[in-house]
């Protein structure tokens, strides 16, 4: 047993063992999202029967896939759903989608035809990489958690994680439509976060590019495209970001900040740290606030 709806333009299957939980767009903690035009959004865990075709849909979906598999299909040709894939229907585009397995575990967004989503033309639907899931899933827990608790600060709370999901699906979406340029960003942000998670190690452009199989010049080219800084400046900003945290909050000797964040002696990291900062790590550190 199961909801069933079928018209000419339409239709559903949802089995009674499908569980879905849909956000409360209207809170207003998410205003955030229904800023971006999102009219419905939810997380699904589909066994047992699931299936949507819809011919002519006046809104863009986008479903992302946690678990499990699914099928997208129009008739003509079909794709898996799998983790770490995202299918993309453009409004006004033929496209349905099924339990693939004996489950499907995905969370989804209708969003109504409106800017920021002008690239989404009517056309064909796609089912691309994406390395955005494993962040959104646990922000879209969170507003489902929060929006039904009594706490004061529960509707502060929505609205900070709606901020943060509606951020990374403009970044999804907007940010270059070519699969080489999405798979690059992907690999760039990898590579600054083991930077980040080694900061004393001495990092250069060459051994940098070579983590990514391109060339110093290619590697250069895609750092400025893509974060508006040279490789070695980006080093250097994770760098004193680091070190400025460590004196603020640590009573570490200078000579062991320098070294935690890969500088050869105080010198050197003085002289960085104020041509950073405008000002001597001293200086930085007597600014910190008293504890408590």
């Amino acid at each position: 047993m199961g909801a069933t709806f079928k018209d000419i333009r339409e239709t559903f299957f949802i089995h009674k063992d499908c569980h879905e939980r849909f956000l409360p767009l209207k809170h207003p903690g998410c205003r955030p999202l229904a800023d971006l035009r999102i009219h419905m959004s939810g997380i699904s865990d589909q066994r047992t029967g699931y299936e949507i075709m819809r011919l002519d849909p006046d809104f863009h979906v986008l479903c992302y896939t946690l678990s499990g598999r699914g099928i997208a299909w129009d008739g003509r040709r079909s794709e898996a759903l799998t983790a770490g894939r995202l299918l993309i229907v453009p409004a006004h585009t033929a496209c349905g989608y099924r339990l693939g397995g004996a489950r499907w575990t995905m969370f989804w967004f209708h969003m109504d035809v409106a800017e920021p989503w002008g690239a989404l033309a009517p056309g064909a639907w796609e089912v691309r990489p994406t390395f955005q899931e494993q962040a959104l899933h646990p922000l879209l827990e969170g507003i489902l958690a929060q929006a039904a608790r009594a706490e004061p600060d529960a509707p502060a709370l929505v609205r900070h994680y709606a901020e943060i999901a509606a951020a990374l699906l403009r970044r999804e979406l907007l940010a270059g439509a070519h699969p080489r340029e999405r798979e690059i960003r992907h690999r760039l942000d990898e590579l600054w976060d083991r930077v980040n998670a080694r900061l004393a190690h001495p990092w250069s452009v060459e051994e940098l590019a070579r983590a990514l199989h391109l060339s110093p010049v290619q590697f250069h080219r895609h750092c400025v495209r893509h974060f508006g800084q040279a490789p070695m400046r980006r080093v250097a900003r994770l760098r004193m970001d680091r070190a400025e945290a460590l004196l603020r909050n640590t009573a570490f000797p200078l000579k062991q900040i320098a070294a935690l964040v890969g500088y050869e002696n105080v010198f050197a990291f003085s002289t960085a740290y104020k041509r950073h900062a405008g000002r001597s790590p001293a200086f930085c550190r007597r600014e910190r606030p008293a504890r408590a």
